[in-house]
């Protein structure tokens, strides 16, 4: 508006409007509206207004939204009066500081809309990639090309584009043009084409009817919208129009009636629906079982369309979802069954796409069609006869002479009987030993060897071949074998048990080795050894091998052990438990009763001991000292800090196990709450409040356990329920076991849990946080924990969970 006149500014005798007022649903918008008003009020005058002026056009141009949303910004009044601060403002409010990877990514996986012509898309991506920040323009420009070909919306061209290996963006750029505006060509002259061809069969159905005398019916062999044109088909074989002697269906019998000359889908006899639009055939407005259908995207939208090649034209219901605002009129007339009129709302150009393939059709709105149906020129457009021709054609049935088979009949591959008997045992004792050979890194001349250097082994093999004395004469070292003299025998020189080979003492740790050489189970390495090597005690053996195979001792996992519940103090805060935790970059310390689950949270500015010191002598100063405290074994709560303070206000410090969270448990599990309080409130002042004034599991809240009343919140109460009221001691006692009776339960029911079995003082063990050899020096000072001695020296505490023992004796039987 003009500041002395109230009308409309002028530029060169043409009157300026100010832009719409800005979005404030669209911040992103922010940029673009500004520069439009900015140079509204440069051509307007404005720039030469007043400050004051200036400020206020602006605030009226953005909307009525723009006057509180200032107010939020707390300027003053000097900042008020100048545009510069007050737009500068708005921007920092609107447009926030660019994220390169988030832009990188948006601008990488931008690609053509359905409905943005290219140089639309071409613009977009060239701002897209100015908000990346990339190092040079020479950078920018290659990746435009690369995103500009690949996001294009026609593949074809898209193919056409990456062939070329110099390919600058400018001849993109320059080819999607050209292809795009010769598309909207072609789809302009189909148009022209379609809409003269429907007005030339109008002009001509009309001037056959007016020359039909008046009353005159037409037949029903042949109705008068179709004697108005010439056949568009063969109507004995529905094919295109050709001689009679040519026609393939001349010397065919119909399937339907019998008759000579004619197929079945053109059968006269045949009582089958018809549409007829005008002089344009729709064969079928139903769906028989026999129809078929293929899938066709139509502008973007899959449907599934039923194949008509006895249509001259497509046709989509009046619920087809790509319908169009305004459909094209049909001036041609549409007949169903029986010569009944249909009702046709119009007619529209639409793309159709399948497998790859690209065509220009016009479809028709028909208002009772049951399913969309894809008329003939469209079939052979898309090439989905010849699609079907395939699918459909018959596979050939040949017949190979038995002589000119590969492979015998059954009959003659049966095997004939051996001329001469075949020792079955010994075949069997070679085929073993064969085997062996060549499973085992050893040679069997070797392992033959091994065994005649063997006292044990010798003797065996020559009771095998000489007979077994009694087992009272049996010598003393060979009684172990006495239960398997039946399966022992002997094969070239080779002592066997059963199909297994009996290796000799000097072999045995080698064997032992490449038994476990995959680390694998007790089970599964005693499953190895029972398909080829055997000896006296190789369970064992293989038991105390991978129980002290220090690569599986340091990933071997204990069971769970069942879970111990700390008891319940015997007064309210007496026994608290601490932790530090972190969320959304601040750091909190947790203060939790175990008799009451009061949580108290300080805010953390540093996590030094003294800075932790501080926070639990406000805390103490409100409910007094408690009596013991539990914590982790961070650094505020393991420093010589902490220990004088805890030696100066009287309350006994222990520690959790290292490595095991689980043995400070209340304060862990406050920790989880409270952060699920705070990530869900804005206020979380008033989040603590309503938990501590909530009643948990035992009936009673946090505050009543712990004050002897209930809290006034923001839910109503009545004065009584604010006066001091101790719950009961008993039964909360009660209620508090119950709980963990049935905690302890569930977990050990879920978990399986069971007790590990002690360790001893001197024994062996893989401490697996540390990863390093210990031996145990004595039981730590909390349940289930030891102190260790490391290989390397130094001296831990660790809970029986994370101490592996190694058996350094086994006993087990044979495998």
């Amino acid at each position: 508006m003009s500041l002395e006149t109230g009308e409309p500014p002028k530029l060169y005798g043409i009157n300026l409007q100010p832009p719409a007022p800005f979005d404030f649903t669209n911040p992103a918008t922010w940029a673009t509206w500004l520069s439009r008003y900015e140079d509204f009020a440069a051509v307007s005058g404005l720039t030469k207004a007043s400050e004051d002026v200036q400020v206020r056009s602006l605030l009226y141009c953005m909307g009525p939204e723009a006057r509180p949303l200032l107010e939020t910004f707390s300027l003053d009044a000097q900042s008020l009066a100048s545009y510069q601060v007050v737009a500068a403002r708005f921007t920092e409010h609107f447009v926030h500081p660019a994220n390169e990877l988030y832009e990188s990514s948006r601008f990488h996986r931008r690609v053509q809309l359905p409905d943005e012509s290219v140089d639309t898309y071409y613009a977009e991506l060239c701002r897209m990639v100015k908000r990346c920040n990339y190092p040079s323009a020479a950078v920018e420009e290659r990746l435009v090309r690369d995103r500009f070909v690949v996001g294009l919306r026609d593949s074809r061209l898209s193919d056409q584009l990456c062939r070329n290996a110099k390919l600058t963006l400018k001849e993109a750029w320059t080819q999607a043009r050209q292809s795009e505006d010769a598309d909207k060509e072609k789809l302009s002259q189909n148009r022209t084409e379609h809409s003269r061809e429907l007005n030339l069969d109008a002009a001509k159905a009309s001037k056959f009817a007016s020359r039909r005398r008046p009353g005159a019916k037409p037949t029903s062999s042949q109705p008068q919208a179709e004697r108005s044109r010439e056949p568009s088909t063969c109507e004995f074989c529905g094919r295109a129009p050709h001689p009679r002697s040519e026609c393939p269906a001349r010397r065919s019998a119909c399937n339907f009636c019998k008759k000579k000359g004619h197929f079945a889908e053109v059968c006269r006899s045949r009582k089958h629906k018809q549409n007829k639009l005008g002089s344009i055939h729709l064969h079928a407005v139903g769906t028989p079982a026999t129809a078929k259908f293929v899938d066709v995207t139509v502008d973007n939208c899959t449907a599934q369309f039923k194949v008509d090649s006895g249509a001259e034209v497509s046709a989509v219901p009046s619920d087809f979802p790509t319908l169009p605002a305004k459909l094209d009129q049909v001036d041609s007339l549409l007949t169903g069954p029986g010569g009944q009129p249909l009702r046709v709302l119009g007619s529209y150009l639409a793309r159709l796409r399948w497998q790859g393939k690209t065509t220009c059709q016009r479809l028709y709105v028909i208002q009772s069609l049951a399913v969309p149906l894809l008329g003939l020129p469209a079939l052979q457009a898309l090439q989905v006869v010849k699609f079907l021709d395939e699918l459909e054609s018959p596979k050939a049935m040949l017949h190979v002479p038995g002589k000119l088979l590969a492979t015998a009949d059954t009959l003659s591959r049966i095997t004939r009987k051996a001329s001469t008997p075949v020792d079955t045992v010994e075949l069997f004792a070679a085929q073993v030993v064969g085997c062996m050979s060549e499973a085992l890194p050893l040679s069997p001349e070797d392992i033959r060897q091994a065994q005649e250097s063997d006292g044990e082994c010798k003797a065996l093999a020559s009771f095998c071949q000489q007979g077994w004395p009694r087992k009272s004469k049996m010598p003393l070292n060979l009684s172990k074998y006495a239960s398997v003299v039946d399966e022992l025998s002997v094969c070239d020189g080779i002592l066997l048990k059963g199909p297994r080979i009996v290796i000799p003492t000097s072999l045995r740790p080698a064997f032992l080795t490449l038994l476990h050489e995959g680390h694998q189970g007790i089970n599964r390495t005693k499953a190895l050894a029972r398909e080829s090597v055997w000896w006296p005690g190789i369970s064992a053996d293989i038991t105390s091998l991978v129980t002290n195979c220090e690569q599986c001792a340091s990933t071997r996992v204990n069971l769970a052990e069942p879970l111990v519940s700390t008891a319940l103090p015997g007064r309210p805060w007496e026994f608290l438990g601490m932790d530090l935790f972190h969320l959304n970059g601040q750091t909190f310390l947790l203060a939790v009763d175990y008799y009451s689950r009061f949580p108290e949270v300080v805010t953390m500015r540093s996590t030094t001991a003294q800075a932790v010191i501080d926070a639990l002598k406000s805390i103490f100063a409100r409910h007094g000292i408690p009596q013991k405290v539990r914590s982790d074994n961070g650094p505020p709560f393991s420093s010589q800090e902490f220990a004088a303070f805890a030696a100066s206000y009287g309350f006994k410090h222990e520690t959790s196990s290292p490595h095991y969270a689980q043995s400070n448990g209340e304060a862990e599990r406050m920790v989880r709450t409270v952060k699920d309080l705070f990530r869900k409130s804005k206020d979380p002042h008033l989040a603590l409040l309503c938990y501590r004034d909530t009643p948990g599991v035992g009936g009673f809240s946090p505050a009543q356990l712990l004050m002897g009343r209930q809290l006034r919140t923001r839910v109503p109460k009545q004065d009584s329920q604010l006066h001091p009221n101790w719950p009961p001691r008993k039964d909360v006692i009660a209620k508090d076991a119950a709980y963990k009776r049935k905690q302890t339960d569930d977990y050990n029911r879920h978990h399986g849990a069971r007790d590990l079995p002690p360790l001893q003082t001197g024994q062996h063990v893989w401490v697996r946080p540390d990863q390093v050899q210990a031996t145990v020096l004595s039981p730590g000072q909390r349940p289930r924990s030891y102190v260790v001695e490391t290989d390397r020296g130094g001296v831990l505490q660790r809970n029986r969970r994370h101490l592996v023992p190694f058996v350094t004796s086994a006993s087990g039987g044979e495998t």
